[in-house]
């Protein structure tokens, strides 16, 4: 009996080598599962890059169609600039002793981005060979500087965003590690993607948001306008800020406080992303629209904070007011009277007069220094999403500006909207902390 149970023993005894063999494939297995999975999602994402209250999930139509030439590649993207986030990290973690250098590095970077707007300007304007020449190569040299200075600025700015979140309390609690931000502060300084966006011309309601390439053609920007109107909608292509993708697009386009700004903002979406207002965002227009105020007070409360350590950065205003505009005009009013405006010529079915006279409206804003490609009901309809900007009348923006001034802290305004799940969940605590609340808006 000794003898058989030492030899049945010896038989089922496997080698380590067998089992370190066995988790390796296993390991393999459901990478590749994973792998595929994720493949598959974003493929089928990519299938319809639409922003709507169904979300990704709907069925192609005629309307999802007119975008199929000029798609976001998201998929591409993803795959594209992970590695390059990862190859950064590897190379360092955002810190530097050079605190001086990094400031400057800064500061030439957004230089570098006004030489370049200028060098384009003029290569535009000059009529001779030999001036557009001159101008090209101004902006190529501009373009290869910058270009060289982008990984470490974005380092920097990684760093210093990620402090300031930190700081301000919004770091996960790990028992182990203290400061970690999950998800950790990623996003590249690129030309963000543009989006199609579409309204009904009866009413000012954004119906759908195809996310398209950016770099796009005026004549690319005028078919697709074309093509989305003539099956009966109103439509336009607006440029973004960024884009909260992981790791999120940044605007390269813009003034450094714009980018900690727009760095913040995106940031806000992935973190949202993992509690009940980010879960919800396509669950009804008020979901978005809470969604995006909030993280644009979150991005201009940490910009607001930040911009300051950047003194000799944003020394020169990298966006000074338009050459021709009155004093007396005041933008944001003159924006609110002609989307109301509109909205109640629309309400009393007069569509033709209404896009009629945000056209003038348009000319208007044109002639005080303001320019505005193209002002009709998918302008408003996807600036209004930010309901503390011109464009809106909702009163969302209004309530959530005040609870974040009744918060006291950044913090505190986060804790109390980031388990909102539904705009009910909204007007409890609005409630909660004696806000008035507006009448039930449509969805």
């Amino acid at each position: 009996m000794h003898t058989m149970r030492l030899s049945g023993g010896s038989r089922s005894r496997r080698p380590w080598r067998f089992w370190v063999a066995v988790f390796l494939l296993c390991l393999v297995a459901e990478t590749l599962a994973a792998v595929f999975g994720v493949q598959r999602a974003f493929l089928a994402l990519q299938a319809t890059t639409r922003v709507d209250t169904q979300g990704f999930r709907a069925t192609e139509d005629a309307l999802d169609a007119v975008a199929a030439c000029c798609r976001f590649d998201i998929l591409e993207w993803e795959t594209t600039q992970l590695a390059r986030w990862g190859a950064l990290r590897l190379a360092g973690d955002g810190g530097s002793a050079d605190e001086a250098g990094d400031v400057a590095a800064v500061g030439r970077f957004f230089e570098l981005r006004r030489t370049m707007r200028a060098a384009d300007l003029a290569r535009a304007q000059t009529e001779t060979a030999a001036g557009k020449a001159q101008a090209q190569l101004r902006l190529e040299q501009a373009r290869e500087e910058w270009e060289a200075l982008r990984p470490r600025v974005e380092r920097v700015l990684t760093a210093q965003v990620s402090e300031q979140l930190a700081a301000a309390g919004l770091s996960a609690p790990l028992p182990l590690a203290s400061g970690v931000l999950l998800p950790p502060v990623a996003f590249a300084i690129v030309a963000p993607p543009s989006v199609l966006v579409i309204s009904p011309r009866t009413e000012i309601r954004q119906e759908r948001a195809n996310l398209l390439e950016p770099g796009l053609t005026t004549g690319q920007v005028a078919t697709l306008e074309h093509d989305a109107e003539a099956l009966g909608w109103s439509a336009i292509v607006e440029p973004t800020g960024g884009y909260s993708a992981y790791p999120t697009i940044v605007t390269s386009n813009a003034s450094l406080d714009f980018v900690l700004q727009s760095v913040a903002h995106e940031w806000s979406h992935t973190y949202l992303f993992f509690k009940p207002l980010g879960f919800n965002y396509f669950q009804s227009r008020q979901m978005r629209t809470i969604n995006e105020t909030v993280a644009n007070i979150i991005g201009r409360e940490i910009s607001r904070q930040l911009v300051p350590q950047f003194r000799e950065a944003a020394a020169a205003p990298e966006t000074p007011p338009a050459t021709g505009a009155k004093p007396a005009f005041n933008f944001r009013r003159e924006m609110r009277a002609t989307r109301l405006e509109a909205e109640r010529l629309l309400a009393e079915r007069r569509v033709e007069t209404a896009e009629l006279y945000m056209e003038e409206r348009r000319k208007d804003f044109v002639r005080q220094g303001y320019y505005i490609r193209k002002l009709n009901q998918a302008y408003f309809a996807f600036h209004g999403t930010y309901a503390d900007t011109p464009g809106s009348v909702d009163p969302i923006g209004p309530q959530l500006k005040a609870l974040f001034e009744r918060s006291g802290s950044l913090i505190a305004f986060v804790r109390a909207v980031e388990g909102i799940g539904s705009y009910q969940d909204f007007q409890q605590v609005l409630q909660q902390y004696d806000i008035a609340e507006a009448p039930q808006p449509s969805k």
